[in-house]
């Protein structure tokens, strides 16, 4: 009885919370490492088509020379009209297509070390 009660005694001395005035030092380490894989496959395709028509018109009405509004009418010194035209017409076709293809990889590393300290009286 009186080993059971020593025992008893000196656990509870043992498991004694910290007393005041006394001091302490923690410790503490910290690391960290992370990889991140990205592999991404691109396939794109475009089409396209494009389609014009045109037509354009140009008509020109010009006179050389010269008119004279005299008494007795109207009268014409060496005179000439000319006309001049132009026309344009036609179509466009356009077709494309496009290819976009491939991986993107890409790999990120990251690591990182810290370590704190504390000390201090309880």
């Amino acid at each position: 009885m009186k080993k059971v009660l020593g025992l008893a005694i000196l656990a509870s001395l043992v498991a004694t919370p910290a007393l005041a005035g006394e001091t302490f030092v923690r410790n503490e380490w910290t690391k960290n490492h992370s990889l991140t894989k990205t592999d991404l496959y691109l396939k794109s395709n475009t089409h396209s088509n494009r389609y014009e028509k045109y037509d354009s018109n140009a008509d020109k009405i010009y006179v050389d020379g010269d008119l004279d509004f005299g008494k007795g009418g109207i009268s014409f010194d060496k005179l000439s009209v000319h006309k001049a035209s132009a026309s344009l017409w036609g179509h466009y076709n356009e077709h494309n297509h496009t290819n976009v293809y491939g991986t993107i990889k890409t790999r990120a590393y990251s690591k990182s070390k810290a370590h704190e300290t504390t000390s201090g009286v309880r």
